[in-house]
This record gives structure tokens, C-alpha cells and sequence, in this order.
């Protein structure tokens, strides 16, 4: 029988413990799920992190719903809440950045992954 990977986009600690239990092989941790996902709290994914013994943490990383167009400010958070997810002990980020051409963003995918330091 074929192997499946099954990930669960979780909105709240509850939401990962539920996909835990339903054998979620990993969670996406977000909050603002109406506005495509945002970065959740700190306090969440401290304790998402404490909770899911079975299933990866995979943190997304996005200040705020609607584009994916960051202005400075917005590119300066994105590398601060990284850096606190890595700290926080989570397996994984979630990302994306396009250009106002609706290309992606290489430069800044670049520079987010750089710190993201070999994290998936």
C-alpha cells in the first residue's frame, strides 16, 4: 500500500491536538484563517510545540491576509517572527512572497530561507 503524508492546516493548539490524534503527520499553524493564514502568537506555538510529540510543527509566516506583496516594514517582521519560530523549536516554515508582476519574490525567498537556517 502506498505511504501518504497528511498535513492539516490548524488554526488554534486544539486544532493540532485534534489532527494529532487523527494521525496528521504535520501541522501548519496559522492564525486569521479567514484572511489566507497570518502568523500565529507566540504563546501558541510554544505550547503547540510542547503538545505535538507525533506530528511536525510547520509555522506559516505571514503578517498580515491579502497579498503576498511585502512592503519593508512587513519583510523586517517576517525575519523576526522566523527567527522566534526556529527558536521556539518549530520543524518547519510556510512562506511565500511575489513581485507587484505577480512574480515570485526571489530575492526576498532568498533572504527569508537564509534565515530560516536550512529549516524546511
Amino acid at each position: 500500500m502506498e505511504q501518504y503524508q497528511f498535513e492539516v492546516c490548524a488554526n488554534s493548539v486544539e486544532s493540532c491536538l485534534a489532527a494529532q490524534a487523527g494521525g496528521a503527520n504535520r501541522v501548519e499553524l496559522c492564525a486569521g484563517i479567514p484572511e489566507g493564514g497570518t502568523t500565529p502568537s507566540y504563546g501558541d506555538i510554544v505550547i503547540a510545540r510542547e503538545v505535538l510529540n507525533n506530528t511536525l510543527l510547520h509555522v506559516i509566516i505571514r503578517p498580515r491576509g491579502g497579498d503576498f506583496l511585502y512592503s519593508p516594514i512587513e519583510q523586517r517582521i517576517m525575519l523576526k517572527d522566523i527567527s522566534n519560530a526556529h527558536r521556539l523549536g518549530a520543524d518547519g516554515l510556510v512562506f511565500g512572497c511575489l513581485t507587484a508582476k505577480g512574480d515570485i519574490d526571489i530575492p526576498l525567498m532568498e533572504q527569508l530561507m537564509e534565515a530560516s537556517q536550512g529549516m524546511p
